[in-house]
């Protein structure tokens, strides 16, 4: 698929399905842009302007162009990348003309923060026989920032407690370090205002809090939804996210930080770790969208019978400050370096 508008047409090149391009409405999928008929205004280097044109090219050779960093792009060889030369000098040239080694510049987005909260599922089943005792609670109808970030927070570093009786569990369960008691007390509060229930706090394994919240109402609620985590290899960012304003994308990332996130001070920088590569390829395309550059480092750890793990790190003084400033109101993590 391919989409133009009025002053930037990128000539013979097209995207593979399921390419996300930043619009007015968020991170959303090229062939919906081209098969619906809402109007589409794309971000580019002059602004957002509208979608003129768009095209189904049919079937043809696709190559996966990856970077240094990490990100990756499925494209045509006639799309048209920018790069410069030795002399700084910077031109647009086909994806068949480029070798390894020659750079790609990234383009960094501005995440609009106008866009309309996405609306969610709050109709469940009717309650089974074994659910004597349940508790009311509010089921947000919108996706906010509070449910983004406690979803954010879930997926890197929660579960679902089992249930005998239901596939979907009779709640979640998320660790908690105890010595971040600004944060624990910053999930405690999410979750009342989320949802209108308390959570219960057990000592968990280790040196942290099981932040437990029994519910099967909840579990239902994010089944239907899509947001329920099924593990950590195959978690993945939430289609509400990509389609969300800047704040409540903030939020899901500052979630997935205070989570598995970690402030190493320099050159160390900030970085989110996972088990899942394509969590931490979708991270790193938010964080672009957002305006801040990340790499994708990867450690093997098969000798230790471990899996592969994928930090999604944030270097350089200017796009560290960034995503402390967005996920500073969230978690404390991120100011454990001056």
């Amino acid at each position: 698929f391919s989409v133009a508008t009025k002053d930037i047409i990128q000539q013979g090149g097209c995207f593979v399905p399921g390419t996300r391009i930043m619009t007015h409405r968020g991170l959303i999928p090229i062939e919906e842009i081209v098969e619906g008929h809402a109007r589409a205004f794309a971000a580019t280097h002059q602004g957002y302007k509208e979608v003129t044109a768009r095209f189904d090219n049919g079937s043809k050779d696709v190559y996966e162009v990856t970077t240094a960093s990490g990100l990756r792009v499925a494209t045509t060889g006639e799309h048209k990348f920018l790069t410069f030369n030795e002399n700084g000098e910077f031109f647009l040239a086909p994806l068949s003309t480029l070798k390894t080694g020659d750079h790609a510049v990234m383009f960094l987005g501005q995440w609009r923060d106008d866009i309309p909260c996405v609306p969610l599922f709050t109709t469940i089943p009717e309650p089974s026989k074994y659910s004597y005792g349940r508790k009311d609670m509010t089921l947000p109808e919108v996706f906010t920032q509070d449910l983004a970030f406690l979803v954010g927070v879930y997926h890197a570093d929660g579960s679902k407690i089992a249930d005998e009786h239901s596939p979907n569990g009779k709640g979640i369960r998320i660790a908690m370090a105890k010595d971040r008691p600004e944060d624990l007390k910053t999930i405690l509060g999410v979750i009342e205002r989320c949802f209108a229930i308390a959570p219960k706090l057990h000592h968990g394994d280790g040196a942290v809090w099981d932040v437990e919240i029994f519910s099967r109402a909840l579990n239902e609620y994010l089944v239907k939804n899509k947001l329920m985590k099924t593990s950590s290899v195959t978690v993945t960012v939430p289609e509400q996210v990509f389609r969300s304003p800047q704040s409540v994308v903030a939020a899901y990332i500052a979630g997935v930080f205070m989570g598995d996130g970690t402030n190493r001070g320099g050159k160390g920088g900030l970085r989110i770790t996972t088990v899942s590569r394509q969590f931490a390829q979708q991270l790193q395309l938010l964080l672009l969208n957002l305006g801040i550059a990340s790499r994708i480092k990867v450690q093997e750890r098969k000798t230790q019978g471990w899996r592969t793990l994928y930090a999604v790190t944030v270097n350089g003084e200017t796009f560290m400050k960034r995503f402390v400033r967005l996920l500073a109101p969230w978690t404390e993590k991120v100011n454990d370096h001056p």
